[in-house]
């Protein structure tokens, strides 16, 4: 994530510390990595989130996301990042892609099914609409429908 969206999270740490169990790392300076320079970032610096038990340390036993949490039972907006908020959608050099190597099998999830029914349309609708606005969604969908018109 952009290291300002990190400095974002920290400072509603205690808020996300509300949210976390006793299997979650409560200490905010271990949350994420050194920052490193990427050009897909709007800072151009970002920060990866560490990994504990496997996942990342926002994540709870339940599997579910500390940050989400916080920011629908405290009310805070944007708190989560760009790319949790995207997935499976992400940028690589500056494409928009679906992360296929993070999600690889996960048919329950977001990964693609070879021959299945739903289309990136359907099952990213949400996502889609949050990268590249209601209009932009809208032409995408259009252009994929030029270049593979329904059967």
């Amino acid at each position: 994530m952009d290291i300002a969206q990190a400095q974002r999270i920290i400072a509603h740490a205690e808020l996300i510390r509300q949210q976390m169990d006793d299997t979650q790392e409560h200490a905010p300076d271990n949350w994420f990595s050194e920052p490193f320079a990427d050009p897909d970032f709007p800072s151009g610096q970002a920060v990866s989130t560490r990994i504990r038990r496997e996942v990342c340390v926002s994540l709870n036993k339940e599997n579910r996301c500390a940050v989400h949490l916080a920011e629908q039972q405290g009310g805070v907006s944007d708190l989560k990042p760009f790319f949790c908020r995207a997935y499976p959608l992400c940028i690589e050099e500056g494409m928009l892609t679906i992360d296929e190597n993070v999600c690889t099998g996960e048919t329950l999830c977001c990964s693609a099914v070879m021959q299945g029914p739903l289309t990136i349309f359907d099952l990213c609708a949400f996502e889609l609409e949050y990268v590249l606005g209601s209009d932009g969604a809208v032409e995408l969908r259009e252009l994929a429908q030029t270049r593979h018109p329904a059967d």
